[in-house]
């Protein structure tokens, strides 16, 4: 796959996080809001075009599910439906699988010198890699966005970086 593949990820939350990464070039990331997330969604698709999604399926992970899995897992039906219509790849992967290859490293990566701001103990991890692997914290990306949904989108931008760099490919 060519690196000037268009990347679009989703990860399926109670927020939801999203983002379009292109060569190294984030093109769009943010959270989606529940009360508009079909119309969000389908407008990432129509407006950036992808050429793969990468999605971050649910798993339950020992725990109870709860209402934010019913969220989720109607993120994942919509994004999986719009993927078909448009005729885009997709590939399904898991945080126990995308996140370490993520964070493996990570936290040596010298955050001072890529400009990465102070972020959540359970995001630092994956703001670093970023950092590194798109040349420098996307600052831009983050102007504006409130705190809450930091983890969110860093957690989108990671999953489309580790599609973009370690060769997400959709099953034949």
């Amino acid at each position: 796959m060519s690196p000037a593949h268009r990347i679009y990820a989703v990860d399926p939350g109670g927020t939801t996080g999203h983002a379009v990464v292109e060569g190294g070039t984030v093109r769009m990331a943010g959270a989606v809001p529940r009360s508009d997330a079909l119309e969000v969604l389908t407008a990432a698709f129509v407006d950036y075009r992808p050429h793969l999604v990468v999605l971050e399926g649910w798993e339950n992970q020992g725990r109870r599910p709860n209402i934010h899995a019913a969220y989720a897992n109607q993120v994942l039906g919509y994004v999986k439906a719009l993927a078909h219509v448009y005729k885009v790849p997709l590939v399904e992967t898991y945080a126990s699988v995308w996140k370490p290859a993520m964070r493996a490293g990570a936290m040596a990566i010298p955050g001072d010198r890529y400009g990465v701001p102070t972020v959540r103990k359970e995001s630092r991890a994956l703001a670093l890699r970023l950092a590194l692997e798109l040349g420098g914290w996307p600052a831009d990306t983050f102007e504006g966005l409130p705190r809450r949904d930091w983890p969110h989108v860093i957690d989108a931008l990671a999953l489309a970086v580790w599609g973009w760099k370690y060769g997400a490919r959709p099953r034949a």
